[in-house]
């Protein structure tokens, strides 16, 4: 081991007793994970984060997201039922300034809002084809989509299906055929017992 590590840390194979944890409130180690961005004022968030992007703060044996635990240390309690919305648009950001405690809903429209405005903004989708009107549908949120790569992926899930169909006719002449859940079954014959019987009685 470095000599340096040795020195500032002491040695690897030394337990520390009890006595010697040094006990730090959440706040002290929050500030060192924060990094501070001098044109937008967010304050990101640089230690662990969830897959989509949020902050985690272990507080006592819990692990919280950043942005809330900073909204109840510096403003007070979030209510409850309401999540935090983020007003920069930066999941990273933990200051307290940019979070306002919402209710879900509003937080799914304004969401779809800045989906809609980013959607605008551009002007050729992931594989270059052109955001055209002629090459473009829009959903009931008026996002705009690529006609081109629809195409491509039905054609690309219609060519996993191939090879299943094609193994049907095989499938249909084995023994165990009856059993396999790939082999399309016949339709059951309809009983015409019961109209006979109506028709006799009328």
């Amino acid at each position: 081991m470095h000599y340096t590590r040795w020195r500032n840390y002491g040695s690897p194979f030394r337990v520390k007793q009890r006595s010697e944890w040094v006990y730090k409130p959440p706040i002290t180690r929050f500030w060192p994970k924060i990094k501070l961005d001098p044109t937008t004022e967010c304050w990101d968030w640089t230690a662990s984060k969830s897959r989509d992007g949020y902050g985690c703060f272990k507080v006592g044996r819990k692990i919280l997201q950043a942005s809330r635990f900073s909204y109840t240390h510096f403003v007070g309690t979030i209510p409850f039922g309401l999540e935090i919305d983020h007003l920069c648009h930066n999941r990273s950001c933990v200051n307290p300034k940019h979070l306002e405690p919402v209710t879900k809903k509003v937080n799914g429209e304004r969401q779809d809002k800045t989906r809609l405005s980013i959607s605008h903004t551009k002007t050729h989708c992931l594989r270059g084809y052109p955001y055209i009107e002629e090459n473009i549908w829009r959903d009931r949120k008026g996002i705009r989509y690529c006609r081109a790569c629809s195409r491509f992926r039905d054609q690309r899930r219609r060519s996993l299906f191939k090879p299943l169909l094609s193994i049907q006719p095989r499938l249909a002449s084995c023994s165990r055929a009856s059993q396999c859940p790939l082999v399309r079954k016949p339709p059951a014959p309809r009983s015409t017992a019961g109209s006979r019987r109506w028709h006799s009685r009328h």
